[in-house]
C-alpha cells in the first residue's frame, strides 16, 4: 500500500491489515543462513581490548549477614572468580624471541599485586623487575639486560592478587625460548 503526498511524493505505508494476510516479502521466503559466531582476538590490541571489557563487566557479588542493617554501608565486595592468565607475550613454546624483549602476562581482571620469576635453562633467576600495566591488567617483566641469546626460559606468576583481594589460586609458567 502506498500513499500519495501533495508533492506527488510517494512513501510506503504500513500493511494495515492482519499480519496473516500480508503479502511475504521475497527475502522473507528465503532460508537463513546463521551467523557466525564471532571472532577470537588475533592481535595483541584485539585482546587487550576484550581484556579491558571483560575485566570492567565482571560480575561483583555483595555478601551481607543477617545482622547488617544497612547492607549498603556494611557489605563486603567480593568477587568469586581469582584471576588468570589469558595472554602471554612472547607465547608459550615460542621460538626466535628477541635477546630486548619485555616478558608480558595478561590477566583476566585487574591486580593489585603480581610476583613474576624468569629463570634460563640452568635455573638462575634473571634480573630484572616485575610491575604493572596496561590499567593493572598486564604484568611486565622488564630484564636488566639483554638476554643471552639461544637461551630457553621459564616464566612463573607464583602471586596475583585481584583488586578485590581475590589471589590466583596456582602458579602460572610458560616457556620461550632467544634467537640464536
Amino acid at each position: 500500500m502506498e500513499r500519495e503526498q501533495e508533492e506527488g511524493v510517494t512513501i510506503p505505508v504500513p500493511y494495515e491489515g492482519s499480519y496473516l494476510d500480508r503479502p511475504m516479502a521475497e527475502e522473507e521466503l528465503k532460508p537463513r543462513t546463521p551467523e557466525p559466531p564471532p571472532a577470537l582476538p588475533q592481535t595483541f590490541d584485539e585482546l587487550m581490548a576484550e581484556a579491558r571489557f571483560r575485566a570492567e563487566n565482571s560480575i561483583l557479588t555483595f555478601e551481607v549477614g543477617p545482622d547488617q542493617l544497612n547492607p549498603w554501608v556494611d557489605a563486603t565486595l567480593s568477587d568469586p572468580a581469582p584471576p588468570s592468565v589469558i595472554f602471554t607475550d612472547p607465547p608459550s613454546d615460542a621460538t626466535d624471541v628477541a635477546t630486548s624483549t619485555k616478558i608480558l602476562a595478561t590477566f583476566s581482571k585487574y591486580l593489585d599485586d603480581v610476583a613474576m620469576t624468569v629463570r634460563d635453562s640452568s635455573g638462575a633467576e634473571v634480573a630484572g623487575e616485575a610491575s604493572l600495566a596496561l590499567g593493572d591488567l598486564t604484568a611486565v617483566f622488564t630484564p636488566r639486560a639483554d638476554l643471552p641469546p639461544g637461551t630457553t626460559f621459564t616464566v612463573e606468576i607464583t602471586r596475583a592478587q585481584g583488586t578485590v583481594g581475590d589471589p590466583m589460586t596456582t602458579p602460572y609458567t610458560w616457556r620461550f625460548t632467544t634467537t640464536a
